[in-house]
């Protein structure tokens, strides 16, 4: 893995740099760069407040240059100012009656009292449980960082990909507090409108008549009992007509609590597909300078002619520096060989030929091929989750959702539909992380760029992998509900529940490590790249 930049470039034509390759009159490496990037006007870093959310590749090209440290006050800032924030759209749900400035401020201050009255009466327990929190939270955005490094990677030193994945984990904060903002008002208001409508509806509920002492034998034909008859009827009356009124209300108060769920999972995909736009954005890289090298076996060809083979491996030098070396793959080349064909090519390539895969792709100039590749699958992944909620009804219950399960179902499908699109995407990520720093550091020189376009063009094992598992899911439901880990769990004395989890998590394990292999043998292909 390089540590440095190279002392000595050339520029080329494009504005990248180019190694030259044997003498005057041999082939020169070619390092196949586009048109050079012109640097954008910069932005303050002040600007994320403001286009962070909205405008993340954009934000990210113009604020390229911020340092690290300007990142991190500009995250600490957002987190100081998310505080306050929380605290007043926390408190204006609490408001009951009429809404006003001194209203929202007196909840504001029983809500610091109660906050005091915790420190002042176990300070040690409270600081405690506050720097841990705060710990945990730095972690998770250094996390993050690592998991979205190869998003972004480049053909740099490995440093540099990760500060970019930090730089805009760290300035899009900035993107985190207006989500608060906009889900904190949305949740205020719905919840200010349904608490009116409950009370305008049932303020003056009815209270249920009393039935009237019946000496036995119990006769119903009694005077005491006719009244009873008579106020029982006017009440259902005015409950139907209460009923009648609430089911007349707007949708999204009836169902208020659907509405705050489903706009929370519909942050979170904005906030990962920002941080996906930012820290994938173009940026100006200058490629390292390396000696052309044997694609096969990494053997410096620097001297050795075009129309050679290696001395090493004998694989013919025009493979590894020819104009016909690493041409990308068939997804990119889809305007000429057909669309259809490009997918399928890798679709079915990655996971059956993955080595041969690894040695067409350019680690050099990646580009973005890949992740519309990827982008156009996850569709199939929010169907297979909006399926497993379904099945989930069908095993555990017998029967599809009735009426009554509108609310489960309507912030279940569309919540689970997210959640298993984002989940390839995040697995793809994890993959091509792992095996990306590992292979780097065997190799000494970043192969992040490789192992994320291997990982992107396994949809289709990432797929056949999520049928599998929304199945052995199910599967492993109706096991329990049919008692068959009682015994097993009962010999081996663990948990039924324990037991049952694993026998799913182990077979899916499994798929989890073959991902990891088909993505480590199309990446060692590649780190040889010239291109």
């Amino acid at each position: 893995m390089q540590s440095s930049d190279p002392p000595e470039t050339r520029t080329g034509n494009a504005g990248m740099t180019q190694p030259s390759h044997g003498s005057p009159g041999e082939p020169s490496l070619a390092c196949d760069s586009s048109d050079t990037i012109v640097e954008p006007r910069r932005w303050p870093a002040s600007m994320v407040f403001l286009t962070a959310g909205i405008l993340p590749a954009t934000t990210a090209r113009r604020t390229h240059h911020v340092t690290l440290k300007r990142a991190f006050a500009i995250h600490i800032l957002a987190a100081i100012v998310s505080l306050p924030v929380m605290v007043v759209l926390s408190a204006i749900p609490e408001v009951r009656g009429s809404l006003s400035v001194t209203a929202v401020l007196g909840e504001c201050q029983h809500f610091m009292d109660d906050i005091i009255e915790s420190f002042v009466s176990d300070p040690k327990s409270m600081t405690t449980i506050t720097i841990i929190a705060v710990l945990v939270g730095e972690a998770f955005f250094l996390l993050v960082a690592f998991i979205l490094m190869p998003w972004g990677a480049r053909d740099e030193p490995m440093r540099k990909s990760y500060r970019n994945a930090l730089q805009r984990a760290w300035l899009h904060s900035a993107h985190a507090l207006l989500l608060i903002l906009l889900a904190g008002t949305l949740n205020t208001s719905v919840d200010r409108a349904h608490y009116r409508a409950m009370e305008s509806t049932f303020r003056s509920y009815p209270n249920r008549p009393q039935a009237p002492q019946i000496p036995k034998p119990k006769d119903a034909t009694t005077p005491e009992w006719k009244e009873h008859e008579n106020a029982m009827s006017e009440y259902n009356k005015e409950i139907l007509q209460r009923e009648q009124a609430w089911d007349k209300q707007p949708w999204f108060i009836k169902h208020s609590e659907i509405v705050y769920v489903n706009a929370i999972f519909v942050s979170i995909s904005w906030l990962f597909w920002a941080l996906l736009r930012a820290v994938g954005a173009p940026r100006s890289t200058v490629p390292i300078v390396r000696p052309p090298r044997c694609d096969e076996c990494g053997y410096n060809l620097t001297t050795i002619p075009l129309e050679g083979r290696c001395p090493e491996c004998g694989d013919p030098v025009a493979t590894s520096l020819g104009p016909d070396a690493r041409p990308g793959t068939d997804w990119q080349r889809r305007r000429g060989v057909g669309r259809v064909v490009g997918w399928l090519e890798c679709f079915i390539g990655a996971v059956f030929r993955s080595k041969q895969l690894g040695r067409r792709i350019r680690t050099i100039e990646p580009g973005t091929d890949h992740r519309l590749f990827q982008l156009l699958h996850l569709p199939v992944f929010a169907l297979l989750g909006a399926a497993l909620v379904l099945a989930v009804f069908d095993v555990d219950f017998g029967r599809g959702p009735k009426e009554s399960d509108i609310s489960v179902v309507a912030v279940a499908v569309p919540g689970m539909g997210q959640v298993a699109a984002l989940c390839p995407v995040v697995i793809a990520l994890l993959g091509a992380g792992l095996v990306g720093v590992v292979l780097s550091y065997r190799a000494e020189r970043n192969l992040l760029p490789a192992s994320m376009q291997i990982a992107a063009y396994l949809m289709g094992f990432l797929i056949v992998w999520g049928l599998f598992a929304v199945m052995t899911f199910v599967m492993t439901i109706t096991f329990a509900n049919d008692g068959r880990y009682d015994e097993l769990a009962t010999m081996l004395r663990i948990n039924a529940g324990f037991l049952s989890l694993w026998c799913w998590l182990l077979p899916n394990g499994v798929w989890g490590g073959y991902f990891l292999i088909l993505i480590a043998r199309g990446t060692r292909a590649a780190r040889y790249a010239n291109r």
